[in-house]
């Protein structure tokens, strides 16, 4: 993750929020761009496939948002050896997990239907692959700027 930090210019850490706000911009247009590329999608695929795309890439930012407060919840409730608030915890945290697996399977089905068999294949790979280096390199960038 290291690597990461190096390949930021200098303005993008010391500049304001609206720098990192434009960055993170950026990094998704480019995110974007880069996946239609892969794909080879048409106007019309395009069309189809992107409102899916957000609606499930939505879905994986809440839930982000939703896991990162049932942590902290969890901590919390370990720090105060009450078993029953650990465990509401720890249930609170799994439905909330469970919940966002089943729909984001659903979600990607969907997603995957307007795809041809070789489009699904490079899109798979796309995000086991392509989408976590960028992710890492968003992380890094949040790192570098706290």
């Amino acid at each position: 993750m290291r690597d990461h930090l190096r390949s930021f210019p200098p303005e993008f850490i010391e500049e304001g929020p609206e720098m990192s706000i434009g960055f993170y911009e950026s990094l998704r247009t480019l995110t974007l761009w880069r996946l239609a590329e892969t794909l080879d999608l048409g106007e019309e695929e395009l069309v189809h496939f992107f409102p899916r795309f957000n609606r499930l890439e939505k879905a994986r930012q809440e839930y982000r948002h939703e896991s990162a407060a049932h942590v902290g919840s969890l901590e919390e409730a370990l720090a105060s050896d009450d078993l029953k608030r650990i465990k509401g915890a720890i249930d609170a945290f799994r439905e909330t997990r469970d919940r966002f697996l089943e729909e984001s399977l659903e979600m990607e089905q969907d997603l995957l239907e307007v795809l041809t068999v070789e489009q699904q294949a490079r899109y798979l790979i796309f995000m086991e692959t392509v989408a976590p280096e960028i992710e890492g390199m968003l992380r890094a960038f949040h790192q570098l700027r706290s």
